[in-house]
């Protein structure tokens, strides 16, 4: 079986990276090009972080998710939410058509993830409000991370 990493550097762009890369700053990130594929992201207009990474995760432009930032304005109860995962998860994402298939993934530090959710493989949420959340799943990884 094949197996795949997705790794993205937020706000990084590719020739610094290879730039590090080559001077032996990043020898992870220098291992993985030589033996792997990588490529320059095209990204949407503004590049903010928050919703962009929704948008990698559900292949959706970030109008059609109805966010364009952390915060953003709920017409219906008229008043601002801040954005959570909870706001996409009527959304299929990249893992989610993975476990369909049955395969495991494990998604770290992507933003807009908490709290996480209930996958086939592990969850380590980003952004979450305090240390004390429950930001992992399956909940005991926290104890194994911490």
């Amino acid at each position: 079986m094949v197996k795949l990493i997705a790794i993205g550097v937020d706000g990084g762009t590719l020739s610094i990276i290879k730039d590090l890369a080559n001077k032996g700053e990043l020898p992870a990130f220098k291992k993985i090009m030589q033996n792997g594929s990588y490529g320059k992201l095209r990204s949407l207009n503004p590049p903010v972080t928050c919703p962009l990474w929704k948008s990698y995760s559900t292949g959706k432009n970030y109008a059609k998710l109805g966010s364009y930032g952390w915060i953003d304005v709920d017409l219906e109860e008229k008043r601002m939410r801040v954005n959570t995962s909870k706001h996409f998860r009527k959304y299929t994402e990249i893992w989610d058509y993975a476990g369909d298939a049955g395969l495991k993934s494990g998604v770290i530090n992507m933003s807009l993830s908490f709290p996480p959710q209930k996958i086939d493989g592990f969850f380590i949420s980003g952004n979450a409000p305090s240390d004390e959340a429950s930001y992992t799943y399956p909940k005991s990884l926290k104890e194994e991370i911490t």
